[in-house]
């Protein structure tokens, strides 16, 4: 059952066997706390990593000084930004903290094939020679992601 919230972060009452979060968590302020209020046994998290390719190069853009060069073009005009991204210890350390044990994980390229379509460039810069570069880019990052995955994919259950 797919549930459409009338707030962000407010749940419906009533307890839950299973919750999905797909590419949510790392929107949360507070996801610890998110995560303890949760009435469930399970919940499966699907989140970007900090260990992905796109996430190493916004760390080598920053010590170059362009801090948030990339989140510039993919999170431009978000109205929920991301504001962490979690490597598994980290994703597994947040969970514990609100009281989840982690059952299963898998990693997942996506990032890479969805590039054209998640970058938000100013207008006018958007043209198809700007497209097929960051289609090539996007294919490149999606043939890497197998061997250097961009997205963590985890099932927790109450501990």
């Amino acid at each position: 059952m797919f549930l459409a919230l009338s707030r962000p972060w407010e749940l419906p009452e009533g307890t839950w066997g299973t919750m999905i979060f797909l590419d949510v968590l790392e929107h949360h302020p507070d996801p610890v706390t998110f995560l303890r209020t949760l009435d469930c046994n399970h919940i499966v998290l699907k989140v970007p990593t900090a260990t992905g390719p796109f996430a190493r190069l916004a760390r080598l853009a920053a010590r170059f000084g362009s801090p948030g060069a990339l989140d510039a073009m993919f999170q431009v005009g978000s109205p929920m930004p991301h504001r962490w991204l979690p490597t598994l210890k980290g994703l597994d350390a947040i969970a514990g903290c609100a009281g989840w044990e982690r059952t299963w994980k898998t990693t997942i390229p996506e990032v890479g094939r969805e590039l054209p379509d998640r970058l938000r460039l100013p207008r006018g810069i958007w043209n198809p020679p700007v497209r097929l570069l960051t289609t090539l880019v996007g294919l490149i990052a999606g043939g890497l992601g197998w061997f250097w995955s961009d997205t963590l994919l985890a099932v927790y259950e109450r501990s």
